[in-house]
């Protein structure tokens, strides 16, 4: 279609340039020469004949020399009535003549030549990317498992972004895109979102990387609702969860201080809930008590029931916290 189109405008130049240079040579050599540029019709004819090199010498020495001299002879000779120059030679028609076939066979005829072979040169590479970008779609359609299905819904999307119908979509149409979603970017994030997708770093997104365009989106958003739900995971598991530490992680119940000899028993053989400790905590065992009597150290002394309470949620507040006495009397 494009090649048409420059063949069309080519043909409109030309018509015009014999247009024009035809009422010029009719003002000039229609007394001299009224065979060849007697009227409108003839006169664009004869320089079409001009254009194609078919004997313009001849139509050139006729009006140089003047028809009497040249050109005109037998059955001709009476319509050489005013024959110009009577003496001499018209370098003005060598001029117009000279000029005019230069540009008529020389330029206007073989840009028709020209226009059809880059034509068929810009077809052939049109139709070499379009074979490369149908090619690059099946691949990320495989690398990324997509149907068919889904490639189609997203090229359908490009050619609704795709607002000037160039094949391609620039910033400002991936921006309007990303808008009507309800997503307004920024420059630096529009910068590299193309940057990520661009692999020809044209400035532009063709089908296939406008395809990898919205995998990238996909894999953004999914990432982003896994992280929101993973927060609300994490925050739900704090508003239920009792004993938890201070750096938000759960307790491993299965070490109490009670069970393992750390703490003794509530007095009154009552129980109280058990908050596990780490096990590198250093807590006073009924061992280290003994050592201490062994080697005059002060003695901890069994703590009441207020005392074992107080002393029971303090250990659980923190790992790597000693457990606060509290009120618990230490013997000297």
């Amino acid at each position: 279609m494009m090649g048409l189109s420059s063949i069309g405008f080519i043909g409109i130049i030309l018509v015009l340039v014999f247009y024009m240079c035809a009422i010029l040579g009719m003002m000039m050599f229609k007394d001299n020469d009224p065979w060849h540029f007697g009227s409108l019709q003839v006169a664009m004819l004869t320089l079409f004949r001009c254009s194609t090199l078919e004997d313009w010498t001849d139509v050139m020495y006729i009006n140089m020399y003047g028809c009497h001299k040249y050109g005109y002879s037998g059955w001709m000779m009476p319509l050489c009535e005013k024959p110009s120059p009577i003496e001499g030679e018209n370098w003005g028609a060598a001029i117009f003549m000279v000029f005019f076939t230069l540009v008529g066979a020389l330029v206007l005829l073989t840009l028709f030549i020209g226009v059809v072979t880059t034509s068929m040169d810009e077809a052939q590479e049109q139709q070499n990317e379009e074979k490369e970008i149908q090619e690059n779609i099946k691949r990320i359609q495989e690398e990324e498992g997509l149907s068919d299905d889904e490639v189609a819904t997203f090229l359908k999307v490009f050619g609704m972004l795709d607002l000037d119908g160039g094949g391609t979509i620039e910033e400002e149409e991936l921006r309007v895109g990303l808008q009507s979603v309800g997503k307004d970017p920024t420059d630096e994030e529009m910068q590299k979102m193309m940057h990520d997708v661009d692999e020809d770093d044209s400035g532009e997104i063709d089908p296939a990387e406008f395809v990898q365009f919205m995998v990238n989106m996909r894999k953004e958003d999914k990432e982003a609702a896994d992280e929101k739900k993973k927060l609300e995971t994490l925050k739900e598991n704090g508003e239920d969860g009792e004993g938890s530490d201070d750096d938000g992680m759960t307790p491993d119940t299965s070490i109490s201080p009670v069970s393992n000899g750390l703490l003794p028993a509530p007095p009154g053989g009552k129980t109280a809930k058990s908050l596990q400790v780490s096990a590198l905590t250093p807590i006073k065992t009924a061992a280290t008590v003994g050592a201490e009597q062994n080697f005059g150290l002060p003695v901890l002394q069994s703590p009441t029931n207020e005392n074992w309470l107080e002393m029971s949620l303090d250990m659980g507040r923190s790992r790597r916290k000693l457990p606060k006495l509290g009120s618990a009397k230490i013997a000297p």
